[in-house]
């Protein structure tokens, strides 16, 4: 707007300074051309005055849009600021959520450990002792690592709201004063404008006087410098700003920036490193448990086997083959021979038509038929199929044994013994 006024006002001045020279001259017109020439010399300085005003006006306008932009940068910075603290305290509060939620878990699953050991402490009372010491132990050492990490939060909560705090009230503080400095700059230009307003409205209004009236009259001219108006607008002005102190308020910001940036570093591994504790810790307690379970599982079990095989006896064959074949004249004749083993593991030889059959109600008889005596003429070949067959023959039946022996454990019914009989 002042451009186009200083515009308007210029061409104005110059169509008339125009018409007054295409004007004819008149026969007094040698003695009016130094008039003339003083008033093209007034001109002129007005127009340099203009120039200069206009130049100063360009310059303080590039000096607004300058400013104005630095006051952008910083409320851009001051929101990225809060933004960041906002970020923080939410990290700070998950983290807390986290350690609680981490802390509940725990206490539910030491509960149900708990649980597990009241109930495998009504089986044996040596082994609830050592639970109890243990989870005793566990207990106190859970607490205290709950004090401490309860104690870092806290303190580390404190230390963050306390250094945001204070770069909230900096960064308030350097907004503060921005908006101080802009009022300031507001108040130099709107004053600047109503003082070119009036210079303006001073000179047109002079020239305009100085061309209408009659050129045989001298008119007094006011020259007005430059250099006292802005000597004047310098005065006015306040101390601004400067570029160190803006480079030492983003030093400040950056080292607070890294500070915080360190701390919360710190504040994770300090995190991370309490986890591992504690899952480490976990998984001790867990192994322990597994371990005493297992031990008491196989006691149990133990205790079950010897209760079962307290009256149960094994009697053990030979590894030797069953049946011997030899070209004795006894065994050829008819007269073979046998030999019985005893309760007592003692071995006795009779002649198998007069050995003692034992009873077949009892679970060590056994009932088979008197082997026939190969021929002569025929060798006779040993396998392990017939060695088999002797040891277990076709007529005897096991399920006799598993019916007299029902109360028995699967072991006993492996290892049912029957008397070998091996004839010689």
């Amino acid at each position: 707007m002042m451009k186009m006024q200083m515009r308007d006002v210029q061409e104005r001045a110059d169509r008339e300074l125009q018409d007054a020279l295409n004007r004819p001259k008149s026969a007094s017109s040698v003695a009016t051309n130094p008039e003339i020439y003083e008033l093209r010399e007034e001109v002129e300085k007005l127009e340099n005055k203009v120039d200069d005003l206009m130049n100063q006006l360009d310059d303080k306008e590039t000096e607004n849009r300058r400013l104005a932009t630095d006051i952008d940068d910083l409320n851009e910075q001051l929101r990225g600021d809060r933004q960041q603290i906002q970020q923080l305290k939410k990290d700070l509060s998950d983290a807390l959520l986290a350690a609680e939620h981490e802390r509940n878990n725990f206490k539910a699953e030491h509960k149900n450990s708990i649980d597990q050991d009241s109930s495998n402490q009504q089986n044996e009372e040596v082994k609830t002792v050592d639970q109890t010491t243990v989870f005793f132990l566990l207990q106190s050492q859970r607490a205290q690592l709950e004090r401490e990490m309860d104690n870092k939060l806290q303190e580390t909560k404190t230390n963050l709201m306390a250094a945001s705090r204070k770069q909230v009230e900096e960064l308030q503080r350097a907004h503060d004063q921005k908006i101080k400095e802009q009022k300031i700059i507001d108040e130099k230009r709107k004053l600047m404008e109503s003082q070119q307003t009036k210079s303006t409205t001073l000179a047109p209004s002079e020239s305009t006087t100085v061309i209408g009236r009659p050129l045989t009259e001298r008119v007094p001219v006011v020259h007005y410098e430059p250099g006292v108006l802005v000597s004047r607008l310098r005065r006015m002005e306040k101390p601004q700003l400067n570029e160190s102190e803006k480079d030492d308020l983003l030093r400040k910001l950056q080292k607070l920036e890294k500070k915080q940036k360190a701390e919360i570093l710190r504040l994770q591994k300090e995190l991370d490193r309490v986890n591992r504790t504690w899952e480490m810790k976990v998984t001790i307690l867990q192994q322990t448990l597994h371990a005493l379970k297992d031990e008491s599982f196989l006691r149990t079990s133990l205790q079950r086997q010897a209760a079962r095989l307290q009256h149960a006896a094994v009697v053990y064959a030979s590894d030797g083959p069953a049946v011997i074949v030899t070209d004795r004249k006894d065994y050829a004749a008819g007269r073979p021979y046998r030999t019985l083993v005893q309760p007592d593991k003692t071995k006795h030889t009779v002649p198998f038509n007069t050995a003692d059959r034992p009873a077949a109600d009892t679970p060590f008889s056994e009932d088979r038929p008197t082997p026939t005596l190969p021929s002569e003429d025929k060798p006779r070949v040993e396998s392990n199929e017939d060695t088999s067959l002797i040891a277990n023959p076709a007529g005897v039946d096991d399920t006799e044994t598993q019916e007299t022996n029902e109360n028995s454990s699967m072991l006993e019914s492996s290892t049912s013994a029957h008397q070998v009989v091996d004839p010689v």
